[in-house]
């Protein structure tokens, strides 16, 4: 049996943390889900709760022309 890979991602909403998790059977669909998956700030992968990448995005402020 292979390992389980979760994906973390957090970002805040109304002045609190949040997180989702996602779960993977393999390294590359945990990759690119994390690659793909927004508005996340902060992505991590854990591999049996040890932190194995992370990505960090600027969170994307909307633009308004004035």
């Amino acid at each position: 049996m292979g390992y389980r890979y979760v994906v973390k991602s957090y970002m805040w909403v109304d002045g609190k943390i949040s997180a989702v998790s996602a779960h993977f059977d393999n390294e590359n669909q945990a990759l690119d889900y994390a690659r793909a998956v927004t508005p996340a700030e902060t992505i991590k992968i854990y591999v049996e709760d040890e932190v194995i990448h992370t990505i960090r995005k600027d969170p994307e402020l909307p633009m308004y022309a004035g």
